[in-house]
């Protein structure tokens, strides 16, 4: 009989209490995931969190556990030397794009999922070979989460008058044209409503880089500077848009929405990336990769649109999305209420999503959690003759 563990990813959250917990249940956790039938899964996001923190014993705390812990895997980088994240895990999505793209994306997550889990190791081992990486990446990592809760507040709410829902015409026949100086005004009347907004429900932690009347100036010029060489720009307004968004309408569902071209945007920012590591031509990749092809895009663009719907933006969500397109790929998959809750609402908006679904929980106390793992560790249906 082959006896193969269950992967479970665990909260940044949880991993922080654990180190600090020395109750019944601390023990029972680490009992469970040091007799080999649960190991811990992590990325390089889960080390972003865990070691930003400004406290150096806290630091030191936290890598003194994870030593502890007998069994730890994770995904290799591009390198192989490192822990490896969304990036990484996107690019070996689009390397079998290459060769297979129309590949349903299913069959992407059954075919490289050996190549996701494909880092082993002791927590001691992991540590020694990665924590000079970790503590010089303490003070950029704290940088990057301000600048992460000002990106997810600025996603999260739509200037006034923009349907992200409303469906893109075929070509601009009958929509007034602005001028350069109604494109000024309709901006300018954003401003105190956007720094309002980002006041009220915007994750503070952007507050520690700099002013809210900052972002918010610095975020309306750079939306009209983006649209303002189009106002003169000869041929159809809507077809000159897309085009320098560098969106094929081909790409784009039937009948899209204003949602649907942002998707489309953000999906293939991270192309030159993925074409200079994976020594393609530049440009090429949008040529053969498209979004319902690519497993972990569809996860984080379905809980992106739901996430969209919740009141308050928090920057931890930047960083719990980047992570959650992993629950395609372990056992189980630990998040907190907020994550779980948008797993829930985005369950029927794809196959992927309900798979995603039934593997994420949410985190609750050490308790429930100790219960959760020696449960699996008794039930593991990962035995096969």
């Amino acid at each position: 009989m082959i006896f193969q563990p269950q992967l479970v990813s665990l909260d940044t959250a949880t991993w922080g209490q654990l180190t600090s917990d020395r109750s019944p249940n601390e023990k029972r956790i680490f009992t469970v995931l040091n007799s080999g039938a649960i190991i811990p899964f992590f990325t390089e996001t889960h080390f972003t969190e865990l070691f930003q923190h400004g406290s150096d014993k806290v630091v030191e705390t936290r890598l003194q556990m994870l030593r502890q812990l007998k069994f730890v895997s994770y995904l290799r980088d591009h390198d192989g030397s490192e822990v490896g994240g969304l990036l990484d895990l996107r690019e070996k999505e689009m390397a079998i794009l290459r060769d297979n793209p129309k590949l349903p994306a299913e069959q992407i997550v059954a075919k490289i999922k050996p190549q996701i889990i494909n880092g082993f190791s002791t927590g001691a081992e992991l540590c020694a070979k990665n924590e000079e990486h970790w503590k010089l990446f303490r003070v950029i990592g704290r940088d990057l989460t301000a600048r992460s809760a000002e990106a997810v507040s600025l996603a999260q709410f739509p200037l006034p008058g923009t349907n992200l829902r409303q469906r893109i015409p075929i070509n601009s026949n009958g929509l007034k044209k602005q001028t350069k100086e109604e494109m000024i005004r309709y901006f300018a009347e954003r401003y105190e409503w956007l720094v309002n907004k980002l006041e009220t429900d915007g994750d503070q932690r952007m507050l520690n880089l700099k002013p809210r009347e900052q972002i918010a100036s610095e975020f309306l010029k750079e939306c009209y500077e983006d649209m303002l060489p189009l106002l003169d720009k000869k041929g159809d307004f809507l077809d000159n848009l897309l085009t320098q968004c560098g969106v094929n309408r081909s790409h784009l569902p039937k009948n899209p929405t204003i949602e649907d071209v942002t998707y489309e945007v953000t999906f293939q920012s991270h192309f030159k990336i993925h074409e200079r590591r994976l020594g393609l031509p530049e440009g090429s990749l949008k040529q053969f990769v498209q979004q319902p092809h690519v497993p972990s895009w569809i996860v984080w663009r379905e809980i992106d649109r739901v996430s969209k719907y919740l009141k308050k933006a928090e920057g931890s969500s930047f960083n719990d999305k980047m992570m959650l397109p992993f629950a395609l790929y372990v056992d189980a998959f630990e998040t907190d209420k907020r994550v779980y809750d948008c797993a829930i609402r985005a369950k029927n908006s794809h196959p992927l999503m309900n798979t995603v679904h039934l593997r994420v929980f949410k985190r609750g106390n050490l308790g429930m959690l100790a219960e959760k793992l020696e449960f699996m560790a008794r039930e593991n249906p990962s035995k096969t003759n």
